[in-house]
């Protein structure tokens, strides 16, 4: 775009919104007007509170500004480098051309599986550090050039201080470190680079800061004004001002690289693209924009890099005109068929894009043994209020899958339900057989690495060392589901998740043999809040389902969790529960109600369960591994402090977990027993003030 008005800003002060350009870096993004001025920055994410935001507010919002004085006239032009979100803004005057060329940095490489802190941003612009970079350069003659940096920190609501470290910046410094703009909860500096000229100090550029006050703004901001001469340019990075920085000195020989790698990320990553028709260099432009808006650790596309203001006084909002855009470029991205952020393929807008992470090698389980080792004692309960949460804990990876002396009953119960059931048990839609064997890959290395008395890893799959089975995981067709032959190697059940085009993810593989509760056929298919909200989940729409929603988005591969919650069972039956009705039952004829009420305490089972969760690095979906614990309360009553503090916890749940949990049906036989075994205790000498000392959750 060109204006050629010496800043193109309306009576308002205001600059139009197509007189922007986008750069990012895929964690945040700035918006930089055609004269030359950073308008728009939250920093260091997307969501994070702005650092410049006159877009908002001429007056007090925050801007970067380079550009030539304002008596002088001269036209703009804005363009992207070929092939990039590189942008290069061009101040054309009778006296010569300056070029002002701004971006954040990437690796020319880049698999990221986790948030990092950011690198920063140039004004040459650079990394994903969390930098900005401008650069500045001029052909030919000597141009006047005003540099301004006035930050606005928290959406200019916080105070800030300003330290100008190298007053006078001269040619030739070893150091970069110029200026540290600090408020209470972020610092930033500024790096400056002559990076070119000639040898003599006579042709190079001097760069000397000031600061200045002006009304509106909640501290001082800087200002420089520069002779720049043919050839020469100068860099201005900003970053955050920490301590230890991979590069402590911004050099011209960093920026160039940068730079470099900058260009080749997105020369690479738009050349992936399939579509060579008319519209290529549209289509392109938009492909890129709208991965420059994809958040990278979670894969999301934002709906817009600014807020919902209108584009001018009175005007529509921002918001809403950022949107219409963007669905104008999901369209061509169909057409592409090129991966934006989370499924691989042109009829998908958010695809997962590989990642290459690898599991950490698992340590042999201590002195396991399939006949000897005992299960986990997980009692996930406490006393008083009963709290609905996610409940989620960072995992090992070692423990991931859990085996133990029920392993051999597991199995045989789960080969005795696959050949009663089948498919109704275990099934994988044909769009997530992908993430279905990466699974069974991921099942196959694991289990001989954390077990290797039980399992041996072949060339083709696994052998069972105990049962003598062995599994073939290479050959298509597969002999069986393959959600359905990782079941067959482990005591949990098993379910994966895929986000769709709507972002939402949804059930689309499953194993589920033992839930006791819930039927794999009823779920399959189901988003996420549906799986809940159809179970009458307690709280889930007021108290969980944003979180839930906020960690698919977010979970990555290198970051697994767990979490445990118990049911109480008034029949013996591990894989379904018959005193709720019968597995095959109509609606309406299942649940709590069809149960005898007050059975004698033999009949009343713990039911534990311990959840985990991890996302799978090529596929993209989200694996829930549910290891069922099963024993009679009569059994865990004789642990110490367990009687009391149970009957503790059933006492607190409030009507809706009640309900849920069928409470009505066995709480007087249950609590009167739990407080009978609770006062022998007592009466046996157990000081309950030490029960924190000997145990901690979910034990």
């Amino acid at each position: 775009m060109t204006t050629p008005q010496a800043y193109g800003r309306s009576a308002t002060g205001y600059l139009p919104i197509e007189n922007y350009g986008l750069i990012g870096n895929m964690r945040t993004c700035a918006l930089v007007g055609i004269d030359g001025s950073i308008d728009f920055m939250c920093w260091p994410d997307f969501d994070s509170p702005s650092i410049f935001c006159r877009l908002l507010d001429k007056d007090k919002g925050g801007h970067f500004t380079i550009c030539p004085p304002t008596h002088v006239i001269f036209t703009t032009k804005q363009q992207y480098f070929p092939s990039s979100n590189i942008l290069q803004t061009r101040y054309i005057h009778e006296e010569g051309v300056v070029d002002v060329v701004d971006f954040f940095p990437r690796p020319k490489n880049s698999h990221v599986v986790a948030k990092i802190p950011k690198q920063s941003s140039f004004r040459e612009t650079v990394m994903v550090q969390d930098e900005l970079k401008k650069w500045l350069s001029l052909t030919p003659a000597l141009i006047l050039l005003d540099v301004e940096i006035f930050p606005a920190f928290d959406y200019a609501r916080a105070e800030h201080t300003v330290e100008i470290l190298m007053p006078d910046h001269p040619p030739g410094s070893v150091k970069s470190k110029t200026v540290i703009f600090s408020s209470s909860d972020l610092k930033l500096q500024l790096d400056v680079t002559i990076d070119r000229g000639e040898e003599h100090a006579e042709s190079c550029p001097t760069v000397i800061f000031s600061k200045e006050t002006r009304e509106g703004f909640l501290g001082e901001g800087v200002v420089a004004h520069i002779h720049l001469r043919e050839g020469q340019a100068i860099s201005f990075v900003l970053r955050d001002d920490i301590p230890n920085h991979v590069t402590r000195d911004v050099t011209t020989e960093v920026l160039d690289r940068q730079q470099h790698d900058t260009q080749t990320y997105w020369f690479d990553w738009i050349s992936k693209s399939k579509y060579k028709g008319r519209w290529r260099e549209v289509v392109s432009r938009s492909l890129m924009i709208l991965k420059l808006l994809t958040y990278e650790p979670t894969g999301a596309i934002i709906a817009a890099p600014t807020f919902s203001i209108p584009e001018d006084i009175g005007g529509v909002r921002k918001g809403e005109t950022y949107i219409k855009k963007l669905q104008s470029t999901v369209t061509k991205t169909r057409r592409s068929g090129i991966s934006i952020g989370t499924y691989e393929g042109a009829n998908h807008v958010i695809v997962w894009e590989p990642v290459e992470f690898k599991r950490p090698t698992a340590t042999p389980a201590p002195n396991w043994d399939v006949h000897t080792t005992k299960p986990n004692p997980y009692r996930p309960f406490r006393h008083g209020l009963y709290h609905i949460t996610m409940g989620l804990r960072n995992m090992n990876w070692d423990e991931w899958i859990e085996l133990d002396n029920h392993y051999l009953k597991f199995h045989a119960d789960k080969a005795k339900r696959i050949a009663e059931r089948g498919s109704k048990c275990c099934y994988t839609d044909p769009s997530a057989f992908d993430g279905a064997v990466e699974l069974l890959e991921e099942l196959c290395d694991y289990l001989p690495e954390r077990y290797p008395s039980l399992y041996r890893r072949t060339p083709v799959g696994i052998d069972n060392l105990v049962t003598q089975e062995s599994f073939n995981i290479v050959e298509r067709p597969l002999a069986e589901d393959p959600m359905q032959m990782s079941a067959r190697l482990i005591q949990d059940d098993l379910a994966i998740m895929f986000e769709k085009e709507d972002g939402q993810y949804y059930l689309l593989a499953g194993a589920i043999l033992l839930a006791g509760f819930w039927r794999l056929e009823d779920k399959l298919g189901m988003p996420l809040s549906e799986i809940h909200t159809s179970g009458d989940v307690p709280g889930f729409k007021e108290k969980l389902e944003k979180g839930m929603m906020n960690f698919f988005r977010r979970v990555q591969p290198n970051g697994p969790v767990q979490r445990n919650n118990y049911f109480l069972q008034v029949d013996d039956s591990l894989p379904w529960s018959s005193s709720i009705g019968p597995e095959d039952g109509a609606p309406g004829t299942v649940g709590w109600f069809s149960a005898e009420k007050n059975k004698a305490i033999s009949y009343h089972y713990f039911r534990s369960e311990r959840q985990t969760l991890r996302r799978l690095p090529k596929s993209g979906g989200v694996v829930f591994t549910i290891r069922t614990y099963f024993h009679p309360i009569t059994e865990i009553c004789d642990e110490p402090y367990v009687p009391g503090r149970l009957a503790s916890a059933v006492r607190s749940w409030g009507d809706d977990v009640a309900k849920y949990k069928g409470k009505e049906m066995y709480e007087d036989v249950l609590l009167e027993y739990l407080d009978k075994r609770h006062q022998e205790q007592v009466d046996q000498g157990l000081d309950f003030e030490k029960e924190d000392e000997v145990r901690a959750y979910p034990y």
